[in-house]
């Protein structure tokens, strides 16, 4: 199967960007799943842990919430989250291979809800439910010129 195109905004994202745009980079690759959502399987060092051996919770928000953006990537939406909640059920251990899953709930008016899930080792160790809209460029060009 093939990767899930990312658009030229996001060519330097600290989630999907590759090593030869940021050394941090996460380098992650989501394809279609079967079940007609989309994929993607990880392995993070301790370079990305809270407590020792476990995954920092910002790493395990910025997954579930990359998982949801790709989705809408599958789709050829460009969105920006808007609200997103995160449930931590198990501990993520660094070094282990997790999965991430994402699908689109429900879609109106460039408002689009999504969920998203993080397994390992079969189990569901966090989840996300978001709500995106949908970027349009002159919006999109005002934030990347706008001083904080």
């Amino acid at each position: 199967m093939m990767d899930i195109a990312i658009p030229y905004s996001h060519k330097h994202c600290f989630a999907c960007g590759t090593s030869d745009s940021s050394s941090t980079a996460l380098n992650l690759r989501f394809i279609r799943s079967k079940a007609g959502g989309i994929e993607a399987a990880v392995s993070l060092d301790r370079l990305y842990q809270g407590y020792s051996g476990v995954l920092h919770g910002g790493i395990i928000s910025t997954l579930l919430d990359a998982a949801m953006t790709h989705r809408l990537f599958a789709e050829g939406v460009e969105a920006m989250t808007a609200d997103l909640h995160i449930r931590f059920a198990k501990p993520v251990p660094v070094n282990h291979e997790v999965i991430l899953s994402a699908d689109i709930d429900s879609s109106i008016r460039g408002v689009f809800t999504l969920s998203s899930k993080l397994y390992c080792e079969q189990s569901i160790y966090a989840s996300a439910k978001a709500k995106f809209m949908r970027a349009n460029a002159s919006a999109s060009s005002s934030f990347l010129s706008s001083d904080c």
